[in-house]
């Protein structure tokens, strides 16, 4: 016999169900929209979601706070494909350490005991496997898995740095430009522990089989943007060379923006952060000696393409970009490297598509969740929000 109690239930789910599957647009009538939208937050609707995730295969990102949510949307993006492909269902979640946030001015040791917090909590949480999309905790990886390795051996095998899949799309540019002329320009823009830890030309280097000297570094003092945090912030301006042999070379100029990050996670507007960007990038780029337009630009701060359409409009009208530059956008590679580190596990594959869709969440360790909100729905104003909630992190003795 079906109750009235029963009854309300299995309405729920269905419309739960429906909402889950119908791409809904926000053009339909808006009471029925409503409708939809109350059985979708109902505690029925809850829980046919959690039944989705313990299902699926839980894959997570981490990053200091919200710009590696671009590479959980890039991983979610390629997730759809393998879905109609018959893989899955998958299952993503993002964790995002704001209540730490910025990394950029942490010690090496402070960055990595952090990292492995967040990692570790994922792994504690289901995922299989951890794609690190913050540039500044990349540069700690080795300490990262000698961390997280003492819990599980396993670990290490399955985290994944963003640094490495960036290198490599940038020699593959640098390569092919090499091919037709003598000098190639590097602008690697990242985070003050990022630049000054000289991971990217080190990496650079070794990928060129060419000798690594250290860079000059020129520091910048300047007011800090978010007062709560201090008065002042330290950003900084980088430039090396390496030789490869008598007539080829390529030369790094790095920019380390302190300020950015924070201006991106505090909710500052239009005008702030359009203001900010071009004094910093004028700033930045005339500590440098006669520095010639950049060939190659890469954002090493998952936060960045935030910014991307400032940085390329403010880049053009200084001149400092050659006409056949190309930026290197992080979230797209890790999104590729997921898709193969997934087939590579040799899934099983149904027949068919997957009909349930990729689902996507969010953690944050801190309090900033109104503001990553409205963050998510500025840059992706056609797509559902996904769960943004707080979570305490594992904390390491």
């Amino acid at each position: 016999m079906i109750t009235r109690f029963t009854k309300h239930i299995y309405i729920a789910l269905l419309l739960c169900l429906l909402f889950d599957n119908s791409g809904w647009t926000g053009t339909q009538n808006n009471e029925e929209l409503s409708r939809f939208q109350q059985a979708n937050n109902s505690a029925e609707c809850k829980g046919y979601k959690d039944s989705k995730q313990e299902s699926a295969y839980k894959v997570a990102t981490f990053d200091s706070g919200f710009g590696g949510f671009f590479t959980a949307k890039a991983i979610e993006k390629q997730a759809l494909v393998l879905s109609q492909k018959g893989y899955g269902p998958f299952a993503i979640t993002h964790y995002g350490d704001t209540q730490n946030l910025p990394y950029g001015e942490k010690t090496p040791e402070q960055i990595a005991q952090l990292t492995s917090a967040g990692v570790l909590t994922a792994f504690r949480e289901g995922a299989k496997d951890v794609y690190i999309a913050c540039n500044t905790a990349s540069t700690q990886i080795d300490r990262v898995k000698k961390i997280i390795r003492t819990e599980n051996p396993s670990y290490p095998n399955h985290v994944h740095s963003i640094i490495d899949v960036s290198v490599i799309e940038v020699m593959r540019i640098v390569g092919r430009k090499l091919k037709t002329q003598d000098t190639v320009v590097i602008a690697v823009l990242a985070t003050p522990a990022t630049v000054l830890s000289e991971t990217y030309p080190n990496f650079f280097a070794k990928a060129l089989n060419t000798a690594f000297k250290q860079g000059e570094f020129q520091k910048i003092t300047q007011p800090r943007w978010l007062k709560t945090s201090g008065i002042i912030i330290d950003s900084y301006s980088y430039v090396n060379e390496l030789a490869l042999g008598p007539q080829k070379k390529v030369k790094i100029y790095q920019l380390a923006p302190a300020n950015w990050v924070e201006i991106i996670e505090n909710g500052a507007s239009d005008h702030d952060k359009l203001a900010n960007v071009k004094s910093d990038l004028r700033m930045l780029i005339s500590q440098l000696k006669l520095p010639e337009p950049f060939d190659v630009v890469g954002e090493f701060c998952t936060h960045y393409p935030v910014f991307d359409a400032m940085i390329q409009n403010e880049l053009k009208e200084m001149g400092m970009i050659a006409s056949d530059a190309q930026f290197v956008m992080q979230g797209p590679l890790m999104g590729d490297l997921f898709v193969k580190q997934y087939l590579k596990k040799k899934p099983p594959k149904s027949e068919t598509a997957i009909k349930t869709s990729p689902t996507l969440r969010v953690y944050l360790s801190g309090t900033n969740i109104e503001a990553t909100e409205a963050l998510v729905k500025k840059i992706f104003p056609d797509e559902e929000t996904p769960s943004i909630t707080r979570k305490e992190f594992v904390i390491l003795p």
